[in-house]
């Protein structure tokens, strides 16, 4: 081991100060001063380094990135093989989806699902809400998906409770009380 190596191993020994406290440095290096745990951290040293060796995975490196399931485009081309009329009603819903021009919400999406029979939504964040959405509208009928959108009210352009929207209701009032 280089010595540059070995003077990095301290200091991340020497980082567990912040964890562990003053106190546990202290006795472990009175135990080294006695000679009672040159043995044992001999031992673990050596056991650690074997057991690095054969390891399969290669330490200090990282993972793979874990292989995602359908993503968007997998399910627009499994759409498209068989139903490529649903995979265009599907694609412009996900275009409204992403727009926030339909469900702006994560609320306004789970009484979408909930009003029309769907799979509950489970996801935290509305950008995760989508995906399973539309995978569950996948097994729907289109003329049944085209009907269940129809029914969602669409979000104005502009007000609403965007930012957007409202930075134009306050900066509108501000203009109409400049121009007094």
């Amino acid at each position: 081991m280089s010595e540059t190596k070995d003077i990095e191993l301290l200091t991340d020994i020497a980082r567990l100060l912040k964890k562990h406290g003053p106190e546990p440095f202290e006795q472990l290096a009175q135990k080294f001063k006695e000679g009672c745990l040159v043995e044992d951290l001999l031992s673990i040293l050596d056991t650690s380094a074997r057991t690095g060796r054969l390891s399969r995975a290669r330490l200090g490196e990282k993972r793979p990135p874990a292989k995602r399931k359908d993503g968007i485009t997998e399910l627009f081309q499994h759409v498209e093989k068989d139903e490529p009329e649903k995979a265009i009603i599907l694609k412009q819903l996900y275009h409204s989806l992403v727009g926030k021009m339909i469900l702006p919400t994560l609320r306004d999406i789970r009484h979408f699902v909930e009003d029309n029979g769907l799979q509950p939504v489970k996801a935290t964040s509305r950008d995760k809400a989508i995906l399973p959405l539309l995978r569950d509208l996948a097994s729907v009928p289109s003329d049944k998906i085209s009907y269940m959108v129809s029914s969602v009210p669409c979000s104005e352009v502009e007000g609403g409770r965007t930012l957007e929207g409202w930075a134009g209701i306050i900066l509108g009032s501000r203009n109409k009380d400049t121009d007094k």
